[in-house]
């Protein structure tokens, strides 16, 4: 009785994690006695669950003793598959095997496997008593196949919207589904707070355009799906600079860097008597992209600057999205001096200061701000305690055969320092259009006792005193007039 107590069905089952589970059985049974096996067949196999992936092979098996004359019959539901060793059914995947030695076949093999090929089947042995069966189930796997979307599927939506994209998935066991975006790294899996078959972006922008891929997996196997995502964004205008210096008949270039979906179309404007005026076209005003149709810099060129046209530009890019604008000022005023000479001076109460411009315009004043530095402060400021020098440079002919933006060399004596002292210095240039911006700030210091009194007078007319700048400085200053283009002698 304790060991009648143990016989049956056993079932082992394993579930595995974000996937799905499997399960296997084993049939115990005792043994009838030696006089009982003689007399009626006894199945050594017992019922089982097979579980195998679509296109695999699966042996159900089928292993009678005693079967002596009797006939194995093999059933698929109601449908006979076989009848002893004869195959009734017409399906060259199934074949009857032995698997031991002097054994009968009995034993059903099922290759390339199909989803119509799930279901029951039962072994029956044909003998004078009454029915004996044993019936197994099958399972055939399926892996993930994905339903929607189809892939390749472009998808599109506007800055600020939200997009909903859903991926639906069949398989057995049911597949895991999620979403990963394409980028410089490779393929980055999306953390969703929702459910993870669902691609949704809430206030989408420009940064959401890209390649999406739904991803669905089982034990199987895995399977995906690469659709594209494109946002319809507002149109960017980033001038590549927002001050061009020019003057009347010069040849002037303005760019802007323009990004926008779908592709936004250009306009230039200036400002004219208070209004904006769409730029002409015609041969003095040419129109295009810096390299080609595929690249986003746009340029307006203007072969001959008129008065007029010292103004401020508009490039402005428009899509369906809406607009933007970026704005340029040409200006016909100096930019800003570039201070030359050396930090060092050769004297302890002068400094011969020089500097180039660059100015479209004969430049009709010139003004120094400068003050010595405190001994405990690192950054001095020029609200107080400086000092102002302003002077005409003279009658500054430029050459014509020089380029319409002639460089100027200013040279300048600043006597009255103090000996061993540090100063700041601003300088700033005028034309007729008006002021320059400030230079850079400036140190130099003076020595605490002149390199060489014995100084010759200097072939540069700019200076603050009656005295002139010294053969040194005068040395120096030639040196970066063949370094500067446009020096230019009174």
């Amino acid at each position: 009785m304790y060991l009648a107590a143990w016989q049956g069905l056993f079932i082992c089952s394993a579930t595995f994690h974000a996937v799905g589970s499997s399960a296997d059985s084993v049939h115990l049974s005792l043994l009838p006695s030696s006089r009982e096996m003689l007399k009626k067949p006894i199945f050594a196999s017992p019922s089982q669950l097979y579980q195998e992936p679509q296109g695999g092979d699966v042996v159900l098996y089928c292993e009678v003793l005693n079967l002596n004359n009797n006939h194995v019959v093999w059933k698929q539901g109601e449908r006979v598959i076989s009848a002893g060793n004869i195959m009734t059914r017409v399906d060259k995947r199934m074949s009857l095997i032995q698997l031991n030695y002097g054994s009968h076949p009995t034993h059903l093999r099922i290759k390339h496997l199909k989803l119509s090929d799930a279901g029951n089947y039962t072994c029956e042995v044909e003998w004078p008593g009454a029915p004996l069966s044993v019936t197994h189930s099958l399972t055939v796997l399926q892996p993930p196949v994905i339903t929607r979307p189809m892939t390749g599927a472009n998808f599109h939506a506007t800055q600020g919207e939200e997009v909903t994209v859903a991926c639906t998935a069949t398989g057995d066991p049911q597949p895991q589904v999620w979403w990963s975006k394409v980028d410089n790294r490779g393929l980055q899996r999306l953390v969703l707070p929702e459910d993870s078959s669902f691609l949704h972006l809430h206030g989408v922008d420009r940064d959401d355009t890209g390649e999406y891929v739904c991803q669905a997996r089982n034990r199987i196997s895995t399977a995906e799906v690469v659709v594209h995502l494109q946002i319809h964004f507002l149109p960017e205008v980033q001038p590549m600079h927002y001050r061009v210096y020019s003057g009347k008949g010069a040849k002037t270039e303005l760019a802007c860097v323009v990004e926008g979906y779908p592709e936004p179309m250009v306009k230039w404007f200036y400002l004219s008597g208070g209004r904006e005026v769409e730029v002409r076209h015609d041969q003095n005003h040419v129109t295009g992209r810096q390299g080609g149709t595929k690249d986003n810099t746009h340029k307006l060129t203007i072969r001959n600057l008129s008065y007029t046209e010292l103004a401020n530009f508009t490039c402005k890019a428009e899509n369906e999205v809406g607009f933007s604008k970026g704005h340029i000022e040409v200006t016909g005023i100096p930019q800003p001096p570039t201070i030359i000479s050396t930090q060092d001076s050769l004297y302890h109460n002068q400094y011969n200061l020089v500097f180039s411009v660059k100015s479209h315009e004969p430049l009709v004043q010139v003004k120094l701000k400068y003050k010595q530095q405190g001994r405990n402060r690192l950054v001095d400021d020029f609200t107080d305690n400086y000092i102002e020098r302003w002077f005409t440079p003279g009658n500054l002919k430029t050459n014509d055969l020089r380029p319409k933006i002639v460089s100027r060399v200013i040279s300048y004596e600043i006597d009255n320092l103090n000996r061993s002292s540090s100063y700041s210095l601003l300088v700033s240039v005028m034309n007729k259009h008006g002021w320059s911006d400030q230079s850079n700030m400036f140190t130099f210091m003076t020595r605490n006792q002149d390199y060489s009194e014995n100084r010759e007078k200097s072939f540069f007319d700019f200076q603050s005193s009656t005295r002139s700048l010294g053969a040194e400085g005068a040395i120096l200053v030639a040196v970066l007039c063949l370094r500067v283009w446009g020096c230019l002698l009174y």
